[in-house]
């Protein structure tokens, strides 16, 4: 995802994966299908988790999201575009 281009939010303009910060009392798990809906209105049926690491002084945790589906299954709700990268 192609960022939005506001000063407020880290590395605006920059491509990303989908992703946020877990609200109080949520699993990561529940942050990736709100966060995926948020973004992309994308609903999350099928995952696994990858990898946690620590970046920037950030926690990250990083998921397969297993799926048949198009760039068209995902409709912006966050950002400027979306594209897949091979």
């Amino acid at each position: 995802m192609l960022r939005d281009n506001k000063k407020t939010i880290p590395y605006p303009g920059y491509w990303a994966f989908i992703g946020g910060s877990t609200e109080e009392n949520e699993t990561r798990e529940q942050a990736l299908i709100r966060e995926t809906k948020e973004e992309v209105h994308y609903n999350v049926k099928d995952h696994r988790f990858f990898k946690k690491y620590t970046w920037n002084g950030h926690k990250i945790n990083m998921f397969y999201i297993k799926g048949d589906y198009y760039l068209s299954d995902f409709k912006l709700g966050e950002g400027q575009k979306n594209k897949i990268f091979s």
